[in-house]
């Protein structure tokens, strides 16, 4: 004659047995949950902020652009003088000499510093500020956005399985 062989652990065979001499088992909401079958637990994604912190893609994360009106120089070029730092004096119309004498006014010369740029020959591009760059408006410099955390739609928590009752609720007790 065969024998079967089964495999109980002793924490079921337990219960397996006071379940035969009791013959009753309620059900009652589980405490740990309150009968949801969850409980809620900080976000490891977003450590319970809501949110994560990403690099910005419009900059890649520089958090600024080279400035296009100026190719990233900082300059532009002085309008007034045409960038050479200098117009033609205007007591000599350039000649150096007035009535025959050095012109007193451009030291004979025939040039003045330019009046606008003083005599660099640019002025500071007026859409960065003389930088050569511009930030980014996406993220407004930092290069890193604030995000709304996936795992938790931005609530700081999740939803996890009770372990008391494995989600359904209730526990078992005995009568």
């Amino acid at each position: 004659m065969k024998r079967a062989f089964f495999s109980f652990s002793i924490s079921s065979l337990l219960l397996v047995v006071l379940l035969c001499s009791c013959n009753s088992v309620l059900k009652k909401e589980c405490e740990n949950c309150g009968g949801d079958g969850y409980t809620m637990k900080e976000c490891d994604e977003c450590d319970g902020n809501g949110y994560v912190v990403v690099t910005c893609q419009e900059c890649d994360g520089d958090g600024y652009f080279r400035c296009s009106s100026c190719s990233g120089t900082g300059r532009d070029e002085c309008f007034s003088c045409s960038g050479r730092g200098y117009d033609e004096c205007r007591r000599c119309d350039g000649t150096g000499w007035d009535d025959g004498e050095s012109c007193f006014s451009c030291n004979g010369t025939g040039r003045k510093e330019c009046f606008s740029c003083s005599g660099r020959g640019y002025d500071d591009c007026s859409s960065c500020g003389g930088d050569g760059r511009v930030e980014c408006d996406e993220c407004n410099g930092y290069g890193k956005l604030k995000a709304r955390c996936s795992e938790c739609d931005g609530e700081g928590k999740v939803k996890k399985t009770c372990v008391d009752c494995d989600g359904e609720g209730k526990v078992s007790v005995l009568k």
